[in-house]
This record gives structure tokens, sequence and C-alpha cells, in this order.
């Protein structure tokens, strides 16, 4: 199956967008509610990507 350039950039905006709605908004409510700040966040993802 062939995807213009131009589908695979909607499909991937589409993606992130999904990705924002269901998990970092979700994700900066909690760490509100932790009273986390940004640069704790920030820390908290760094960490992530250090266990790869």
């Amino acid at each position: 199956m062939f995807v213009t350039t131009t589908a695979q950039k909607q499909i991937n905006q589409q993606r992130q967008d999904e990705f924002f709605d269901h998990y970092v908004a979700a994700f900066i409510t909690e760490a509100q509610q932790l009273k986390l700040s940004k640069d704790d966040l920030i820390a908290l993802i760094e960490r992530g990507y250090q266990n790869d």
C-alpha cells in the first residue's frame, strides 16, 4: 500500500495529539496533584530514558 508523505505527516500528527490527550495531559494533572514542578517532571522523564 502506498501512503503519501502528506498522509504520513497527518497520521503522525494525529497520533501525537492523541498521545498528548491520553497520556501527557493526565501525567501533568497527576504531577500537579503531587506538587511536582516542571523541572521534577523533566527529571523523571530523563530518568526513564536512562533506564533504556
